[in-house]
């Protein structure tokens, strides 16, 4: 990835790191390896060390509670799915009403239903 000035954006589903020393780790086949490395402030950003913290802060909580309804998402997804088995059976009826009942839950908010 490359950073362009004024068109670089996080992915809109992941909040940006804050400054500082970090670890990558990756295991492969019970293989693991490590890599350290810095993510360093961008100079042409003026923001404080707690400006940014406070602007983290508030993009982990977004990002908890939208993981969070994609997980409701999901799970409403495999209601609907063990519903859809339900044919022709004397309760058809009324795993429909449920069925219509986590339509309006499920909504149409315009969240992604690929979870992170």
């Amino acid at each position: 990835m490359s950073a362009v000035y004024q068109s670089t954006a996080p992915d809109q589903v992941a909040p940006w790191a804050m400054p500082g020393e970090y670890t990558a780790r990756l295991t492969v086949n019970g293989q693991a390896y490590e890599q350290k490395f810095s993510v360093k402030m961008d100079p042409r950003v003026q923001s404080t060390t707690a400006q940014l913290q406070e602007q983290f802060d508030l993009s982990m909580t977004c990002y908890k509670a939208r993981k969070s309804a994609v997980d409701a998402l999901a799970g409403i997804a495999k209601l609907e799915n063990q519903i859809n088995g339900i044919k022709n059976t004397s309760i058809e009826k009324e795993t429909n009403d449920f069925k219509t009942k986590l339509g309006a839950m499920k909504g149409s908010g315009g969240i992604s239903k690929r979870p992170q």
